[in-house]
């Protein structure tokens, strides 16, 4: 596939015929973990088995894409808990926190003032690179060894400019999500339903535009 075919297919996955229900009914979820936000303990509790529960969609998403398929899979089944909800938050989580390392130590012993912003920036660049390839590869390769630079980093440059594309579509992705949840965030009920829906159409852009960098960069990549 050309990369601009790439991109269409990624902005029009999420409203394919399973992808449009994968959406609504992500947005209903989300509305219903804020509402019991109101009771700290049961809304914690939603919280976390609703972000298990979206980071299962997002690895199934990214999966099947790279392995072939155009159709959106629907939901994860949840029949074993460990492995089909706590197990891939637990990735999303570990992969966040080893792209962002750098940037959390430094943010934590640097002193202040301007040179010290713009490193600190450089290294949010940094993880914002790392993060995509690395959440791909521990979503095909099935291991957290696949955090390693040795992996990651050489897989960046041989994903050649199709990864940046993409890398700059996700960033694009989030900070539109920033702005429209910034803007109705705090709207009851229909800052929720907004905050849910945009959400859910950014987590299906992104599971589906990795699985396609991986389904035609798979012979580049040479992980398997």
């Amino acid at each position: 596939m050309r990369t601009t075919e790439i991109l269409r297919d990624g902005l029009a996955y999420p409203f394919r015929e399973n992808g449009r229900m994968i959406l609504i009914w992500g947005a209903i979820l989300g509305v219903a973990s804020d509402l019991a936000s109101i009771l700290p303990v049961i809304g914690l509790i939603a919280w976390l088995v609703l972000a298990g529960f979206f980071c299962s969609t997002f690895f199934e998403i990214m999966v099947s894409s790279a392995s072939g398929s155009d159709d959106c899979p629907g939901f994860p089944n949840l029949s074993d808990l460990l492995e089909d909800l706590i197990l891939p938050f637990i990735k999303v989580v570990a992969v966040a926190l080893f792209s962002f390392a750098p940037a959390l130590i430094f943010a934590f012993t640097a002193d202040g003032g301007a040179a010290t912003y713009v490193l600190l920036m450089a290294l949010v660049g940094v993880g914002i690179v790392y993060f995509p390839m690395a959440i791909l590869g521990v979503g095909i390769l099935g291991t957290f060894r696949a955090l390693s630079p040795l992996i990651v980093v050489p897989s960046i440059f041989k994903a050649g400019g199709l990864y940046w594309v993409i890398v700059g579509i996700l960033f694009a992705v989030y900070v539109l999500q920033s702005f429209l949840l910034a803007l109705v965030g705090e709207i009851f009920i229909v800052g929720a339903l907004v905050a849910a829906f945009v959400s859910m159409l950014a987590l299906m852009i992104n599971g589906r535009l990795l699985g396609l960098l991986y389904r035609n960069k798979e012979d580049e990549l040479e992980w398997i």
